[in-house]
């Protein structure tokens, strides 16, 4: 049972994390093109989301694809309203 559990999390997790992967590795090929330093810390905190989010939906829904898509996608969202609420904007 535990070993169905653990295996149920860690494939949508590394699916989220392989979904965030794939678009980090655009940024990080800009910047580094353009010679901006890389946000390191940031760039662990979105891996831990994006890994957080595909196990998540690895729990509900069991969708490796949806897991990848969510790790994908989640950061940029979360960004998004953290950036919002940063500037106190709340009629978005």
């Amino acid at each position: 049972m535990v070993v169905e559990t653990l295996i149920a999390w860690f494939g949508p997790a590394l699916a989220g994390a392989l979904g965030q992967l794939l678009r980090v590795s655009y940024g990080l090929g800009h910047a580094i093109k353009n010679g901006e330093a890389v946000d390191k810390p940031r760039l662990f905190n979105t891996l831990m989301l994006a890994i957080f989010s595909g196990a998540t939906v690895g729990l509900f829904y069991n969708d490796v694809r949806l897991a990848f898509a969510a790790g994908f996608i989640t950061t940029d969202a979360v960004e998004g309203i953290v950036k919002v609420l940063a500037k106190g904007e709340r009629n978005v």
